[in-house]
Parts: structure tokens; sequence; C-alpha cells
């Protein structure tokens, strides 16, 4: 599986409360004017109150518990690598921008 699919069904909580939302975004339509041989809008999606989303119940594929051990080790993760990443910076010059890694 790719990875950004992996990603998403280890932080999409649906997968592991059961729940899923509709009606979580309200789609606006342009005001651009300069569009006029385009056949469709364009629109933009700004997220909803909370209180208006619809719940919809679907079967969870994994229980609570392992969701937040899998928040938390995530956690884990992403703050090593960050480390990693900005002690690679301190070392290495090609970190700093510069792809032959000369100042």
């Amino acid at each position: 599986w790719p990875t950004s699919t992996v990603g998403d069904i280890l932080t999409n909580e649906t997968y592991y409360t059961g729940v899923t939302y509709y009606n979580k975004h309200r789609w606006v339509g342009s005001d651009r004017t300069d569009m006029t041989f385009r056949k469709t809008r364009k629109t933009r999606a700004y997220m909803r109150p909370r209180e208006e989303w619809i719940a919809i119940q679907v079967p969870a594929i994994i229980d609570q518990e392992t969701f937040v051990r899998v928040q938390q080790q995530l956690k884990k993760s992403i703050s090593f690598w960050s480390a990693k990443k900005t002690s690679l910076e301190e070392e290495s010059p090609r970190w700093r921008g510069t792809s032959s890694g000369r100042p």
C-alpha cells in the first residue's frame, strides 16, 4: 500500500470509532469574472461548525484502545524524526539549502 494510504488509515478516526460525518464542508462559488469560457465555476470549501455535521455509523475495524496506542506511537515517531532532521541539518551543509554542500 502507498505510504499516504497507510497514513490516512492510521490517523482517520472513522476506522477506529465507527463514526463518519456528512455535511462537514460548505461549498461557495467564486465571484471571479475572468472565467467566461469555463463551463463550471471554481468553488471553495469551508468547514462547517461541528454542530452541523451529521454523524453516520460505520463498522469500526479497530478498537479504541489500539487507536490511542497508534496515536501515541505516531507522536513519538514524529518527534524522533523531527529531532533527527534537526541534527542532520546541523551536521551536514547539504541541509542548509545549497545543492552543492558549500556555504
